[in-house]
């Protein structure tokens, strides 16, 4: 009896120690890097800086890059690639869940910086804001830095994320707007077409700041 026991304790454990690490490998944690592809077309269209292309000067000093969609067969590892950090202090480590609150690092060659939505220039809409990174997750304090991941598929918040989960990224910019007070303009990251912005698009910069999230695929993103 005490064999049987010893051999079904060794394989539970053999069990646990096979099973673990595969759970782990597909969980989305704080501090590690991920592509993240927009789920527009079928193309493998992935979030990325653009290096040595004019950066838009949305905050003097502070910018560092447009962002825009490439293949990523064109692109160095690096322009592509973004680090989940919590805006809460959450260590590296653990799980991204819907509903966190994160700032999106690129890990650029030429230096880290984080996506923002151009919020402290004043656009003509507010229902269009550009995209870029920035030196700092969120210099001005009002949100133009921080994400809230919204689930695709209707998950719940506080779910965990997992890898190819499918996901949308709610920017948290506040502004004052005269005779109203403070407004959030909750603005959806998504792919933009030049010809169907109110924006005008340079340098590559296809990625964009929406109200209106559309169900295009264009505000869809896979980890």
């Amino acid at each position: 009896m005490r064999s049987l026991q010893a051999f079904i304790i060794t394989i539970v454990l053999m069990t646990t120690i096979v099973v673990q690490p595969g759970i782990a490998a597909t969980q989305v944690n704080y501090g590690e890097s991920y592509y993240i592809q927009n789920q527009e077309s079928s193309s493998e269209n992935y979030l990325s800086i653009s290096p040595g292309l004019p950066g838009l000067e949305c905050v003097p000093g502070f910018t560092k890059h447009n962002i825009f969609i490439d293949s990523v067969l064109e692109m160095k590892e690096e322009t592509r690639s973004w680090k989940f950090v919590s805006t809460s202090g959450a260590e590296d480590g653990t799980p991204v869940s819907i509903g966190d609150m994160v700032y999106l690092q690129n890990q650029g060659p030429d230096g880290k910086s984080y996506l923002n939505a151009c919020g402290l220039v004043y656009p003509a809409s507010i229902d269009q804001v550009y995209v870029y990174t920035n030196e700092k997750p969120d210099w001005a304090g009002v949100g133009t830095g921080i994400w809230k991941i919204v689930s695709a598929s209707g998950a719940e918040d506080g779910t965990p994320v997992s890898i190819d989960d499918l996901i949308s990224l709610e920017n948290q910019w506040t502004f004052d707007l005269d005779n109203v007070g403070q407004v959030q303009a909750y603005s959806f990251l998504r792919t933009c077409n030049p010809s169907s912005c109110d924006l005008k698009l340079e340098y590559g910069n296809s990625i964009i700041g929406d109200k209106d999230l559309p169900g295009t695929g264009a505000g869809v993103w896979k980890i």
